[in-house]
């Protein structure tokens, strides 16, 4: 318990008297009545005032805590008194969780609750340990606070970004994909079994076009098939030192761990399997394509505590496990930063290899910040800087077209579309039937 400002300022007002007591000591006397009186008004404060048994402290957090959003939480306090008290309310997140605001205040009024609504946002993922909240509460006439701590210790775990999950199923619900930039998700496709015929719409391909039945009702009509279900994707993600450098408010990783999360949500409502493999130095783990909901929540286990390490990449690893683990095709999908040589090098001599048995999509972060230093004109002083960006981007451009020329379709996208773009491009070989 301590004095607030306001009593301090009172007692700073008791000295005005006493100045002027070297001209009347009337004022000296008045100045002593002044601060004894508040000084006893303190003390009765004190003893009657704030009782922990009247105030009670409650959190409200959401089901999962996601990063890269806004999380909404609130501090809910309690008074169970008969006078009205000012709560101050610090939670006790830790420094890689930012709550905004960071203090709350509020006024509870007797016999009452107040609700004092915050947004928390994670930097980064795991489990993060939040401590008890201290609450200060001020008495009725505001001349003492009192701290509480409020709660036990626990533990919060911090989930990659799944309101985009959630975003998704609505979007898809209502038809409006395409604000996302998702191209329409169809239960039907180019699959070989027929279901039924349809008028034709603009954007089937001609290949579709049923001209028998077109010519008998004088109007295109479309062969729809079923879509193929049931086939195996394999995403192979790379926890590598370069994943661990930021973009977009986030790690790499993190990015990728988003864009996987989403490419494996969409594929498992599709019907088919879904199988992961983080590697770095070396191959950290391997679940095999399963369907349904337990292959989600195989992914959401693998990729929670995931963190980047401090260690180069070894494609070649992963690439001798796909082999040797992976009888069926799948369509294989890598998420990984080609902006080192050195490892762009191995990727391009060892990934094509998966081409013998499966369909390869390379996935890679665009850095926009080496193009603009690649393509600007060199700073004054800035000409070593330059030429080395110039290098990386040239070899960064060759390595992508090494690849394709090697037959694996390649996707170079900045950090924030690279959730988007795997969705597209599954939904696109699933139209070519390319699996």
């Amino acid at each position: 318990m301590r004095p607030t400002p306001r009593f301090l300022l009172l007692l700073l007002l008791g000295l005005a008297p006493a100045a002027m007591a070297a001209w009347d000591r009337t004022w000296l006397l008045a100045a002593g009545v002044w601060d004894a009186g508040l000084v006893l008004v303190l003390l009765i404060e004190r003893v009657t005032g704030i009782r922990p048994a009247g105030i009670e402290f409650d959190r409200t957090l959401p089901a999962k805590v996601c990063l890269g959003e806004g999380n909404p939480c609130a501090a809910v306090v309690r008074n169970y008194g008969w006078l009205p008290l000012h709560v101050r309310v610090v939670e006790g997140w830790p420094a890689e969780m930012a709550a905004d605001p960071g203090e709350l205040r509020g006024r509870v009024g007797p016999q009452n609750a107040l609700t004092l609504p915050y947004t928390l946002r994670p930097g980064g993922r795991g489990e993060f340990t939040l401590s008890p909240a201290t609450v200060w509460v001020r008495s009725p006439l505001g001349l003492l606070e009192r701290r509480f701590a409020f709660g036990d210790a626990s533990r919060v775990r911090v989930y990659p970004n799944l309101k985009d999950l959630r975003r998704f199923d609505l979007l898809s619900r209502r038809g409006l994909l395409s604000q996302r930039g998702i191209r329409a998700v169809r239960r039907v496709g180019q699959g070989r079994e027929f279901e039924h015929l349809r008028e034709y719409v603009p954007g089937d391909e001609l290949r579709s076009v049923d001209w028998k039945a077109t010519a008998r009702r004088r109007r295109p009509v479309t062969r729809v098939h079923e879509t193929e279900r049931g086939q195996n994707v394999l995403i192979l993600l790379d926890a590598g030192r370069l994943m661990a450098a930021s973009a977009a408010g986030l790690t790499r990783l993190d990015h990728a761990i988003n864009a996987a999360l989403m490419l494996g949500y969409v594929a498992l409502r599709a019907g088919d399997r879904v199988g992961l493999s983080v590697f770095s130095s070396d191959v950290e783990s391997f679940a095999p394509p399963r369907a349904g909901r337990a292959a989600l929540a195989q992914l959401m286990n693998l990729l929670v505590p995931l963190q980047p390490r401090l260690s180069f990449s070894n494609y070649r690893a992963v690439v001798e496990k796909v082999m040797s683990k992976m009888r069926r095709r799948a369509l294989v999908v890598i998420y990984t930063d080609l902006g080192d040589p050195e490892s762009a090098g191995e990727i391009v001599q060892v990934f094509p290899r998966l081409r013998r048995a499966h369909l390869p999509l390379c996935i890679s972060f665009r850095d926009p910040i080496l193009e603009r230093a690649a393509s600007a004109p060199p700073p004054v002083g800035g000409l070593f800087e330059h030429v080395a960006a110039v290098e990386l981007a040239t070899e960064r451009r060759r390595a992508l077209r090494s690849l394709r020329a090697a037959g694996v379709e390649v996707a170079d996208v900045a950090a924030e579309e690279m959730a988007v773009e795997s969705v597209n491009r599954y939904l696109s070989m699933k139209r070519r039937q390319a699996l």
